[in-house]
């Protein structure tokens, strides 16, 4: 009995090395009562025929590959138009089978790939199609391969039945068509009746909240020292001895001590120059208020969140101790001249521990909303109430400012919880640290 309904197999593959095997299929599917559709109906060496043949693809219901020892002719961008439409067939969903030829099966001279490169974009086309688990198996011959495609074909028709083609005479009546039409506008008229009286019941709070990019100024730090010569200059000749140049070189800290050194600079530095107070904007974007709102912001480890306060902030990032000693030689020739000496050795930097471990800080402004810097890097906003499409702003005035120290784009994370929700909202806000100086400080 034949099949009501004919479905549409798109044959892809090679071609010169392949016609006897891309004959017996075609055969096999017209046995089956289907429609085989492939490169015998575009000129597959002509880039303006891939409209068409993605066309073709598109409009299938079932895509065959059938994968031999030559690689094929390539379009423009280097890819074959064989695995350019096994990617195209795999992008649109439809179902793929692939079969590929036993790596035992003797085969033709002809019928062997001998461009090296041709060769290698071969196997890595190959070893794609196993990653993709769309191989349906190994064919030796012609035979051998419609006999495969016949069985595999008829499983995934059983399995993901396409839409296919049906002949006009079994399609439906005028008179059917007019009365579906009528059942669907009715259909539509009633959903949208439901819709409206249900969006009265789903009234629910959407809320957001809106970070503003950040600006990092170019920060320049020490170079490490150097060990000086053990000649001494002429000019500061008897003014220094020939052990202070050794003691100097000998307290010359580590790479290691140097090293960390910089990296506290470097902090110091951006809460220096880089602090910047900045606006947060939550909205409300739902139908309905939220109440009782609060919102987690984590922000990566190269941007902190602290106390607008100077003094707060001088003592999350104190100035750290030089590890360098005092230079003897510049030493003397500062005595030798009136001008101000340089600050003077301060031993080997250490860094107090509450520098990386603040205490938490919270700032009561009102009863409406509070600011709470819990981290380093974490910053929890309340708010009592916000009405639907209206936005509220948290700004320097409620006593919080951010200090980005490295260039580039990071991610926020962000959980939102009201009374209304069920359960916390995660994402992630994208933000920019862009070099530049910092506004608002």
């Amino acid at each position: 009995m034949r099949p009501a309904v004919k479905y549409q197999i798109f044959v892809s593959s090679t071609y010169a090395d392949l016609q006897e095997e891309r004959d017996n299929i075609l055969y096999t599917i017209l046995s089956m009562n289907h429609i085989p559709i492939g490169m015998e109906l575009f000129n597959a060496a002509d880039e303006d025929q891939w409209e068409l043949i993605s066309d073709a693809i598109r409009d299938s219901d079932y895509y065959v590959l059938i994968l031999g020892r030559r690689y094929g002719s390539a379009t423009a961008d280097g890819i074959g138009f064989t695995e350019k439409e096994y990617d195209f067939a795999c992008q649109t969903g439809i179902p793929v089978l692939a079969f590929l030829i036993d790596p035992s099966a003797p085969t033709a001279g002809t019928q062997n790939e001998t461009d090296p490169m041709k060769l290698k974009q071969l196997n890595a086309f190959r070893d794609k199609v196993e990653r993709n688990g769309k191989n349906a198996g190994f064919w030796r011959n012609a035979e051998d391969l419609g006999r495969l495609v016949s069985l595999s074909l008829q499983k995934q028709m059983d399995r993901k039945p396409g839409i296919g083609y049906i002949r006009a005479s079994r399609a439906a009546s005028p008179e059917i068509l007019d009365e579906m039409a009528t059942l669907s506008r009715e259909n539509r008229v009633l959903r949208a009746e439901l819709d409206r009286l249900s969006a009265g019941h789903n009234r629910s709070p959407h809320l957001m909240i809106a970070l503003p990019p950040l600006f990092l100024p170019n920060i320049s730090l020490p170079e490490k020292p150097v060990s000086l010569e053990t000649v001494i200059p002429a000019d500061v000749a008897g003014f220094i001895s020939p052990d202070s140049i050794s003691r100097y070189n000998n307290s010359l800290p580590t790479t290691e001590v140097f090293q960390t050194y910089l990296k506290s600079m470097r902090l110091y530095l951006c809460a220096k120059n880089a602090k910047q107070e900045i606006s947060l904007t939550l909205s409300n974007e739902g139908t309905a208020k939220g109440t009782d709102i609060f919102v987690d912001l984590t922000f990566p480890d190269s941007i902190y969140v602290v106390s607008s306060h100077p003094h707060d902030v001088e003592k999350l990032f104190p100035l750290p101790k030089s590890p360098i000693p005092e230079n003897p030689i510049e030493t003397a020739r500062t005595e030798l001249r009136p001008r101000i000496r340089g600050l003077p050795y301060q031993g080997v930097f250490s860094l107090p521990e509450s520098a990386f471990s603040p205490s938490p800080l919270k700032f009561f402004h009102n009863k409406d909303h509070w600011i709470s810097v819990d981290a380093p890097h974490a910053l929890r906003l309340h708010k009592a109430s916000l009405l639907q499409t209206r936005q509220t702003h948290f700004d320097h005035s409620d006593g919080f400012a951010i200090i980005p120290t490295e260039i580039g784009t990071f991610f926020v994370n962000v959980s939102i919880i009201c009374s209304e929700y069920p359960s916390p909202q995660f994402f992630k806000l994208q933000i920019e640290v862009a070099t530049g100086e910092p506004h608002g400080r």
